[in-house]
């Protein structure tokens, strides 16, 4: 599998954790809400920090929904997820390791 896939795979399996959060704790979206404007103030990002925006301003199922789809946009989405820089952090450190065993990879710990 290239490191690309696993990647991937990391990144949807870390938003499906994130989907079910957004069930138990509404706040994480007004989180990541918080982190795209911070985006927003600043000029040098791309075209995905309106993706984003528009995304987060649906309501939590919708947004649920969308950062599990299996589909370029979501996965192009999640290369650059807000919920990734949340202060409510969704995963431990210990889960991320899990993680990454389970895609078939695990980090340097660098």
């Amino acid at each position: 599998m290239l490191q690309e896939q696993r990647n991937d795979r990391f990144k949807l399996a870390h938003h499906r954790l994130v989907a079910r959060a957004l069930s138990r704790n509404p706040a994480l979206l007004d989180e990541a809400r918080a982190v795209v404007a911070a985006w927003q103030a600043d000029a040098g990002h791309a075209g995905y920090v309106d993706d984003w925006a528009a995304l987060l301003a649906q309501p939590a199922s919708i947004v649920r929904r969308e950062i599990t789809r299996r589909s370029p946009e979501a996965t192009r989405l999640r290369l650059s997820s807000p919920f990734a820089l949340t202060p409510t952090k969704v995963i431990s450190g210990e889960q991320i390791v899990r993680l990454w065993k389970t895609v078939g990879r695990v980090p340097s710990a660098r």
